[in-house]
């Protein structure tokens, strides 16, 4: 019974031990599925997040496509779109590139420009300092800093081989130099008159490179109150000697137009007009420091000039100019003893054979021979009327007293009359010679002893002319040294 009841217990106490471990597993069970439901809870709402960020992320996506829609819209559209568009740019580097080629055009031919000045200030030809092939390379990049880097090197190089030269200032007289170039302006009031290298060799023998500073121009003459002096003076060519050395047989004298050592200029003319005709530069105010060059500023020393006078209206008498002076400041360097030797050589050369300035000495036997001129318009014709004047050492340059013996080489006679021709003669009638009327003088008429003997450079000297009818009458004495 005991054991029953033991039995029976035990059994009990199994059963409800199995209840006791099944509720156990069932709430066990109960929180596990509690734990899964609340962790799908969890993930559900981890999806609903997941899907609004989805959705906020479709939404951001398509804003952005309508924005790259506008964006597109408003780089494409030509119309209504933006302006600085890829064909603008394309246009723009087409317009920068042209633009950029022609500035820097432009400032190297302004540099050329610069460099021939100074080519022409310092009188050598070879100096280059500007080169070629600055456009190469990356589109022309850096061509302007190789540019400006080549003027800098041209400024030094200016700097350093500007020296100062002799500064001299000459005043040549026509007279002296051409003196039938005178007389041709005063009877048709133009006239070309040449100043040779002699010139100059005669003051400063020796020198080269001669150039003009300024010229000014004088015409003594007789003119009424507020009178104008009115000429105007044309530069037709130059020359300059652009080096010491001589020709290759020692010789000093230029030898024809393709000497290598001279330069010559046949530019644009230059002109002036005067206004007072005494020492009148054609400027109002001359002024050494101006900006600008001044006229014939440059040019060389050894240069050929017109002169012109207004022929049609005639405000004064132009038979009343005595001269015309040229005032020429002009620049020049030194060449040195053997240069100055050849200088000298060929001056004298030049004085033997008559061919230099002051070869010629030119008379109005009116002015300058009164008395002789007086018993000439005072002789009773026919058979003739004689002329006599004495020729005296004063009558010649003063430089060449003490010098060779001096003899006359040629005599041109010039005579205003209204006869087409002059005959004159020796003393005893036997040689005759006659003067024609030259229209390049004016009608003036003109002839030279080409029968009659030549007089001696000194003494008494006799003409007979067929009349005393001449109103005006000139001698031009050309001489030099005998041989």
């Amino acid at each position: 019974m005991r054991a029953d009841q033991l039995s029976y217990e035990a059994s009990k106490a199994a059963k409800i031990g199995g209840y006791a471990r099944r509720e156990q597993e069932w709430t066990f069970q109960s929180n596990l599925v509690a734990g899964e439901i609340t962790q799908l809870f969890k993930q559900l709402r981890a999806a609903q997040i997941r899907e609004a960020i989805s959705e906020r992320e479709w939404r951001n996506h398509q804003q952005q496509i309508r924005n790259a829609e506008e964006v597109e819209r408003f780089l494409t559209d030509e119309k209504t779109g933006k302006k600085t568009n890829q064909a603008l740019y394309a246009w723009l580097k087409r317009e920068v590139r042209g633009l950029y080629g022609q500035c820097f055009q432009f400032a190297y031919d302004v540099a050329k420009k610069a460099e021939r000045a100074l080519q022409h200030e310092l009188g050598n030809s070879d100096l280059t300092y500007l080169s070629y092939g600055y456009m190469g390379g990356k589109e022309g990049l850096l061509a302007g800093d190789k540019l400006y880097f080549d003027i800098k090197r041209m400024e030094m190089a200016y700097l350093e081989l500007n020296q100062r030269e002799y500064e001299i200032t000459k005043h040549v007289s026509v007279l002296q130099v051409n003196p039938l170039a005178l007389l041709q302006l005063r009877a048709t009031g133009r006239c070309t008159v040449l100043l040779p290298e002699e010139a100059f060799d005669m003051d400063c023998p020796g020198h080269f490179f001669r150039r003009i500073k300024s010229v000014a121009v004088s015409l003594p003459c007789v003119t009424g109150p507020y009178t104008g002096v009115n000429c105007t003076l044309t530069l037709q060519k130059s020359a300059i000697r652009k080096t010491a050395a001589l020709n290759a047989a020692g010789g000093y004298a230029r030898e024809g137009a393709e000497d290598e050592r001279f330069s010559d200029y046949f530019g644009s003319l230059q002109s002036i007009v005067t206004s007072s005709g005494q020492n009148d530069s054609g400027l109002f105010e001359t002024n050494l420091r101006d900006e600008r060059y001044l006229p014939f500023e440059g040019s060389g020393a050894v240069s050929e000039w017109q002169l012109e006078l207004p022929n049609d209206v005639r405000q004064f008498d132009y038979d009343t100019i005595t001269d015309v002076i040229f005032h020429i400041r002009y620049t020049a360097r030194e060449g040195g003893g053997l240069l100055k030797k050849a200088a000298v050589s060929n001056l004298n050369d030049r004085i033997s054979a008559a061919q230099t300035t002051g070869s010629v000495r030119f008379f109005s036997i009116r002015h300058e021979f009164p008395s002789d001129w007086a018993r000439f318009k005072s002789a009773k014709t026919p058979p003739g009327a004689p002329l006599s004047i004495t020729l005296r050492p004063e009558h010649y340059p003063f430089w060449i007293l003490g010098k060779k013996i001096v003899e006359l080489k040629r005599l041109d006679i010039i005579a205003r009359t209204a006869a087409a021709r002059v005959d004159i003669s020796d003393d005893s009638g036997k040689k005759t010679d006659a003067l024609i009327k030259d229209d390049t003088l004016g009608g003036l008429c003109k002839g030279k002893l080409t029968n009659i003997p030549l007089p001696a450079p000194t003494g008494k000297f006799s003409l007979t002319f067929g009349d005393n009818a001449v109103e005006d009458l000139w001698f031009a004495l050309t001489w030099g040294f005998k041989p």
